[in-house]
């Protein structure tokens, strides 16, 4: 989860260099460009060469693109293919082994269709509406697969498409990875297709929903993906069943995940976090939110984990028919360039992690005092890590730190700091491939939860009116 969220800086950097770089090569407007069975190119003096199987675009192109030639590779080198707001800018039918990379599609209502296509290939290319005509030039879907199948879809950029930015249509068996998308109805968007894996994608900002499974989609895999600021749902399942969703980020949609009449869906390792009307929600759905051993990570667990094992030590609810029976109190699975969260009993405390390591297995232990994460880099080396812990979290008194690298105290003394609400501790150590950074405090968030303090309180408050009435019966006799 590296590359997980994009800034809206960049995506509009790239939105701008797309625009500036529309010098596009004219092959009378209106024509059709067809890579023909035998090979040849139609008409001849289309921008694009041929080199064996290996056909490149050698400048910018106004026209659709049709592919009809089988085990070839299109290298669009950078090059634009400008749409005039109608049509299709590349067409894949019947196809079997073609690869289409690098390549800019604008302007067209579908950027690349793949119609009974097998074994192709989609990568490192953007499918955009082209917003700065007059009138827009609406793209409707960046990507769409009908009947398709065993195709890898990767490293795609897709933004400002009115409808969906990846479609798949009763299409089986593709991998669609690492592809970034935005500003549209649905980032990506599945309706009866099954045996997909769908991972490490990012979709934001959509009106309705990041991910959607529809129309009895099932046996897909989610793993590894972000959705963040979708006007709807980050992931929603409607009539869709037997998918396995694990390891994804869902922040600050309406919800994080929901299941409509979708069940037999298993759901662990994600993380939901600061969704709107709630993390997650079931309608007439039954469904597995653990794997039998842990589940999620819930930005409003109202839990404690008193035995410091990172699972919850009561489950989080989400209907009576929906429970995970091992909430996490730390996400499984983390992009530590971000953050790491901690619930306790609904309140989120955030661990700021930087260093020039891999970092790794991030866990808090409320009963050892103590944070701890594996660092990885190369044997030998000197590896940093700066560490920032809020003090309503954990803290020392009199005690000082107690810090261990592979379970011994660090060669060079760390560097240790405050500001009166976080403490920052800066670590210094040679890579052993992987070390093991123990940090533990004197104080942590309250040893007694509510839970228990509730209980206590009323057992104390039953004493102390027992006790009055005993010394007033006295005082009667």
């Amino acid at each position: 989860m590296n590359r997980k969220i994009v800034s809206t800086i960049s995506v509009s950097a790239i939105l701008f260099m797309t625009m500036l770089s529309f010098n596009v090569l004219l092959v009378q407007a209106g024509y059709t460009i067809y890579i023909l069975p035998d090979g040849t190119i139609n008409p001849p003096a289309a921008p694009i060469e041929r080199v064996g199987d290996i056909y490149t675009f050698t400048g910018n192109i106004s026209n659709p693109i049709v592919v009809e030639r089988d085990n070839i590779v299109i290298d669009g080198a950078g090059y634009t293919v400008q749409g005039a707001g109608t049509g299709t800018g590349i067409t894949l039918s019947s196809g079997n082994n073609v690869t289409m990379k690098n390549a800019k599609v604008i302007g067209f209502n579908y950027g690349i269709h793949l119609n009974y296509t097998w074994s192709s290939t989609v990568s490192d290319c953007t499918f955009m509406s082209d917003m700065y005509s007059s009138p827009p030039k609406i793209m409707y879907h960046g990507i769409w697969l009908l009947h398709s199948s065993n195709n890898t879809i990767s490293g795609n950029t897709m933004m400002y498409t009115t409808q969906r930015g990846i479609l798949l249509v009763s299409s089986h068996n593709n991998t669609l990875s690492n592809n970034t998308q935005m500003n549209s109805e649905h980032g990506i968007y599945l309706t009866g297709s099954k045996d997909n894996t769908i991972s490490d994608n990012i979709v934001e900002h959509n009106n309705r929903y990041g991910i959607l499974l529809d129309g009895f989609s099932s046996k897909n895999t989610l793993s590894g993906n972000t959705a963040t600021f979708n006007q709807y749902d980050g992931i929603k399942l409607y009539y869709s069943s037997n998918n396995t969703v694990f390891e994804n980020t869902a922040i600050i949609n309406r919800y994080g995940i929901n299941l409509d009449h979708s069940s037999d869906n298993t759901v662990y390792h994600n993380n939901f976090i600061t969704n709107g009307l709630g993390q997650a929600n079931s309608t007439d759905s039954t469904n597995t939110w653990d794997n039998g051993s842990s589940g999620n990570f819930w930005s409003d667990y109202n839990g404690t984990d008193l035995n410091g094992d990172g699972i919850g030590d009561t489950p989080y609810m989400i209907d009576a028919n929906n429970e995970d029976r091992y909430p996490l109190i730390v996400p499984a699975v983390w992009n530590y360039s971000n953050p790491v969260p901690i619930v306790w009993e609904a309140t989120t405390y955030s661990v700021v992690l930087s260093s020039n390591s891999t970092i790794s297995m991030f866990k808090f232990n409320q009963q050892q005092k103590q944070i701890s994460f594996k660092v990885n880099g190369e044997s030998g080396t000197v590896g940093y890590c700066n560490v920032t812990i809020p003090q309503t979290l954990l803290n020392i008194t009199q005690t000082g730190w107690i810090i261990l690298i592979n379970d011994t105290p660090p060669v060079t003394g760390p560097i240790i700091t405050s500001n009166g609400t976080h403490t920052f501790i800066y670590l210094t150590y040679t890579f052993a491939s992987t070390n093991d950074i123990v940090i533990q405090g004197a104080s942590v968030i309250p040893e007694f939860p509510s839970a228990i303090l509730l209980p206590l309180f009323m057992i104390m408050s039953m004493l102390a009116v027992a006790f009055r009435k005993k010394r007033f019966q006295r005082k009667l006799d």
